[in-house]
């Protein structure tokens, strides 16, 4: 329909000073359009068609009013029964609501309902670096300054080997000083000592400490390390000693002077040898050293002789003391100590042995290296006074063996036949006759000293046997030689005293020249540096 143009442009043009109204909820729509009505003749204002995005808002709107208003619903209690029923009755504050959700923009959010979070920017959105450029490094995570043990699970633990709980570490009793600078770790028993004097007397500490106490030295890649402590003190492991040789070292440095006076027994000089040894201390191990030589001398003449009236108890002491100095020699390089210790095995049945240990034994583990793991666990003297025998190894046996064969052989040698008459002459049956007055005054010792020569010839082993000698000599062939030079009375058989003399003599000749040729028939040296 057409309006005229002048009535319209006269009566009803639009003030562009009169601001203009739009639907509530449009964000700058198409203003409404103005129509004149072909009955009354007025202008009717028209609202403009919404849009489709309009349209989709506004459903929008009222689905989620919708949902708020069942959810609001959904929550309340049967407390609020009475302000339903009321909001029932009253269709205007229906109307009211209704209009209040259409006219807000934002959805209404329930009080439970989380708030929205912010989106975060997606991986894609950001453009890939290029292939020139370097991966970002990963942030280094610090350690944790502890560790929480981590919960028990059958799981995890099944089809596992338990783990042996650490040994408990106790202190001593004895060697805890208060003010010690440095802990020690001997097996399981922990020393506080002085560090300035372990360092003053052993090398074996002065390195010791240069390191970190497990072997390793402080070096760049050990600094933040946490070190063993103990009441503020590093402790330091020492290794190849016992608790036991350890102490007694440590009471000879504390007691030395007491001990010059009173030497201690074998078994203390024994832990002493070890001890000083094997942690370098040259002072106690040769103060050690000279006492073990006292006992086992290389002189022959300061060989300390089987009593006559010996008792088993002695005797077992004896072979006990020299096993020991055999191992002992052996570990610490005193081969000085050997060839009297092996003498006084060989001297002893079965060489003080249990032979049946050696024949019938199942373990292939040598018996002086068991012996030496035994000797490491000794912390007390019940320890070592209920230990068990110490052994020698096999090839001690051989070389025993060795050497009784050679000795015996000697002494079957001496004790076959008597001194031969062309070897060692009478010395009376020199004299000329014509010396008429010595040899008429010697002629009776002179026949009696034949006749003597004449029944030895016959009865020589027989004698030997009866009185012992023989014996004697075949368990010790030393003995055996000294009791024909000073046993035998062979002025008593008829012999005359220069006979006896020069037989004595061979035959004392004949033991040292024995004791110097042991040292081979042992193996300790060479035939050539006899």
């Amino acid at each position: 329909m057409r309006t005229q143009p002048g009535s319209a442009q006269g009566h009803h043009a639009r003030d562009d000073s009169r601001p203009q109204v739009h639907e509530p909820g449009s964000q700058g729509g198409t203003a409404p359009k103005e129509e004149e009505s072909e009955d009354t003749g007025k202008v009717v204002q028209r609202k403009a068609p919404k849009s489709s995005s309009q349209t989709t808002r506004s459903s929008t709107r009222s689905s989620t009013a919708a949902a708020s208003s069942k959810t609001a619903s959904a929550e309340s209690t049967p407390a609020s029964g009475s302000t339903q029923k009321s909001s029932k009755k009253s269709p205007g504050g229906k109307r009211a609501r209704d209009a209040d959700d259409g006219s807000s923009d934002a959805p209404r959010v329930s009080a439970s309902q989380p708030l929205p979070q912010p989106k975060r920017a997606r991986r894609s959105d950001q453009p890939p670096p290029p292939a020139t450029q370097p991966l970002p490094a990963t942030p280094a995570r610090e350690p944790p300054s502890f560790l929480e043990p981590a919960p028990p699970s059958s799981a995890r633990s099944k089809g596992k080997a338990k783990q042996k709980p650490a040994p408990v570490r106790k202190r001593s009793e004895n060697f805890w000083h208060l003010d010690g600078s440095v802990v020690l770790q001997v097996q399981n028993t922990l020393f506080r000592l002085h560090r300035s004097r372990l360092t003053q007397q052993s090398a074996y500490f002065v390195s010791l400490f240069q390191n970190r106490g497990d072997g390793s030295r402080d070096s760049p890649a050990t600094v933040g390390v946490e070190r063993d402590m103990v009441d503020s003190c590093p402790v330091y492991v020492v290794k190849g000693v016992s608790v036991l040789d350890f102490e007694r070292l440590l009471t000879a440095l504390d007691a030395g002077i007491a001990y010059a006076i009173n030497p201690p027994p074998f078994n203390v000089l024994a832990s002493l040898v070890r001890a000083a040894h094997t942690l370098s201390f040259p002072t106690v191990l040769s103060f050690a050293t000279h006492l073990l030589r006292e006992m086992w001398p290389t002189d022959l003449d300061k060989l300390e002789e089987v009593p006559e009236d010996d008792d088993e108890e002695a005797a077992g002491e004896r072979v006990e003391r020299a096993i020991e100095t055999i191992l002992l020699a052996q570990q610490c390089d005193l081969s000085e100590l050997l060839k009297a210790a092996y003498f006084e095995l060989l001297r002893t049945p079965d060489f003080g042995q249990d032979l049946d240990v050696y024949l019938h034994g199942e373990s292939s583990e040598s018996p002086s290296a068991s012996t030496e793991e035994q000797r490491l666990k000794m912390a007390t003297e019940d320890d070592e006074a209920n230990a068990p025998p110490a052994r020698l190894a096999a090839s001690d046996l051989v070389r025993l063996l060795q050497a009784k064969q050679a000795l015996d052989a000697e002494w079957l040698a001496i004790t076959r036949a008597p001194p031969l008459p062309s070897k060692y002459p009478c010395p009376l049956a020199q004299i000329s006759p014509e010396d008429r007055d010595a040899y008429q005054r010697t002629e009776p010792a002179r026949k009696q000293c034949a006749r003597a020569q004449r029944s030895d010839e016959t009865r020589w082993t027989h004698r030997l046997l009866d009185n012992g000698v023989f014996d004697a000599g075949r368990w010790d062939v030393l003995e055996g030689l000294r009791k024909l030079a000073e046993w035998v009375d062979w002025k008593a058989r008829g012999y005359c005293v220069g006979c006896i003399g020069e037989r004595r003599e061979a035959w004392m000749e004949k033991r040292e020249e024995l004791w110097r040729k042991l040292d081979v028939l042992l193996g300790l040296k060479e035939e050539e540096d006899e």
